[in-house]
């Protein structure tokens, strides 16, 4: 089942990837700094942080994991240093809690989620290199519960994101890697080994907005 997981994450991240690309080509371009709403797409490997919120029980351990997502983006700009940045992403993840029995399977946590964010963006506008700082709620939502077929699922979740980052605009794109770390605010957990368990992750966003 593991590797069945594996296969239809690269699947699934090679059609979005396709269906980004075509998008993109079928817009019509106009300099960026003529645009107020821009529209983008974002890919961000991350690495999980699970923290339970009480002592775990007895053979109980947690295991983090090096994942990802990928998503739609918005940026509206109200003038050169605030905008708001809306996101939707599609996430993929694995971490979760091992038990020494060997009859438990692990417990992953929110291995399959939309997420939906909203970033207030500060930035020291520059024609060069413009760094900037974000924070914003992040609301995870699990889905495809039934098709990944595991044996306890987790509960929706809030989050907050606070991030670094530095944009670059081109002519016709704009490229801004960030760095965020978001926390999960709600016990996930619906496992009965298991009485809490908060999601939280680094992640390497890489935002490219046309």
């Amino acid at each position: 089942m593991k590797y069945s997981m594996h296969y239809n994450k690269v699947v699934t991240t090679l059609i979005f990837i396709s269906i980004l690309c075509s998008s993109a080509s079928s817009q019509v371009i106009e300099p960026q700094a003529s645009k107020k709403l821009r529209y983008g797409y974002n890919i961000a490997p991350n690495l999980s942080v699970i923290q339970p919120s009480s002592d775990l029980p007895a053979n109980t351990t947690t295991f983090n994991t090096l994942n990802f997502r990928v998503g739609f983006r918005a940026d509206y700009s109200f003038n050169k240093w605030f905008s708001i940045s809306p996101e939707i992403n599609w996430s993929f993840n694995e971490g979760g809690y091992r038990f020494a029995d060997s009859s438990q399977l692990d417990y992953q946590l929110m291995p399959m989620s939309f997420d939906f964010m909203t970033h207030l963006k500060f930035k020291k506008s520059s024609d060069d290199l413009s760094p900037y700082c974000i924070i914003g709620p992040n609301v995870r939502v699990p889905v495809l519960r039934e098709s990944v077929k595991l044996p306890y699922t987790t509960s929706s979740d809030v989050a907050l994101s606070i991030g670094l980052g530095i944009e670059k605009r081109f002519m016709y794109f704009t490229f801004s890697p960030e760095v965020r770390y978001t926390a999960g605010f709600m016990n996930i957990s619906n496992h009965p080994l298991v009485p809490t368990a908060q999601y939280n992750n680094v992640s390497l966003a890489l935002n490219f907005t046309l």
